[in-house]
């Protein structure tokens, strides 16, 4: 048998995870009709059937799933020795157009920018802070941090965390008021939570169960640090991301209410246009914002 094409092969394995000859063109940036040559002139060179071709979509044959598990590993190894290789070859300069809420964005964002420019001094950040989801193509966004279920298929995405809600109150709070005692004693107390929640009850989990209770909203915002700051102002008790209440926990202004208990988890993922190559300094710095991410929310994928 005469040696095998490796673009031939990183075509297949492509074809194979998309499962449609346009998809796999299109993530590999090549036309569908030479997409289809390759796959045809594989099969011929192999004198096998790898996928099952109908009107509606393509299926892999048994011995093309055999085949599939056998290139992906190898393939995905040369990906990543030519990745290191380039790591060692290029400077990590160029811009990077980042965007986020603005709640997120300022929480947890400064350190790790402030902590990946002195390792990359030549590498420039615009950060675009904004309410909206922006659209990454029409606005050239290399990376969106996005909280919540992700609605666009069409953008590549790595899932970060999950981020944790829990229940909080200052301790002068509850010093004027009835300390609850369990989850029901919510309806009687002024709560703070968010405008997207209103009317709709706040749900809590232990892991094992789930409860949602229709609580009485004294105050609602569109921004948790209002909230952490009407919190901490002792006017109710509040639902917030853990990883804005740790300061305050730790030196007593604010206390942690049924610790068995807390909000759904809310994903966190980072979202990216689909590119052929990522550019070094973007890959770079992507790598770098995950590993920040995920040690400062803990990692938690529920």
């Amino acid at each position: 048998m005469a040696p095998m094409d490796l673009n031939h092969l990183s075509v297949f394995v492509k074809i194979a995870e998309t499962g449609s000859l346009t998809k796999a063109a299109q993530a590999l940036g090549q036309p569908k009709s030479r997409v289809s040559r390759i796959l045809s002139s594989l099969e011929r060179d192999l004198k096998v059937q790898l996928i099952h071709r109908t009107t509606r979509h393509l299926q892999l044959t048994d011995i093309g799933k055999r085949f599939y598990e056998h290139c992906k590993g190898p393939l995905a190894g040369l990906e990543e020795a030519a990745r290191d290789l380039s790591d060692c070859t290029q400077e990590v300069q160029g811009r990077i157009r980042l965007t986020a809420a603005h709640d997120v964005g300022a929480m947890l964002l400064p350190p790790i920018i402030d902590d990946f420019s002195r390792l990359y001094p030549r590498v420039e950040f615009e950060i675009i802070l904004a309410q909206e989801s922006l659209n990454l193509v029409r606005d050239s966004i290399d990376i969106a941090i996005r909280i919540g279920q992700l609605k666009d298929s069409s953008l590549k995405s790595h899932r970060v965390a999950d981020l944790m809600l829990i229940l909080v109150a200052s301790p002068g709070f509850l010093e004027s008021h009835p300390v609850p005692n369990q989850l029901s004693d919510l309806g009687v107390l002024p709560c703070l939570g968010f405008e997207a929640v209103r009317g709709k009850g706040w749900t809590f989990t232990n892991g094992r169960e789930k409860r949602t209770l229709r609580v009485d909203h004294a105050i609602v915002a569109n921004n948790p640090e209002f909230i952490l700051k009407v919190a901490l102002r002792g006017r109710g008790v509040a639902l917030l991301p853990d990883i804005l209440c740790r300061d305050h926990l730790q030196n007593g202004k604010l206390v942690h209410l049924f610790r068995s208990w807390h909000g759904e988890p809310v994903p966190i993922n980072l979202i990216f246009p689909y590119q052929k190559q990522m550019p070094h300094h973007v890959r770079r710095f992507m790598d770098f914002l995950l590993n920040r991410l995920r040690a400062s929310l803990g990692h938690r994928e529920i």
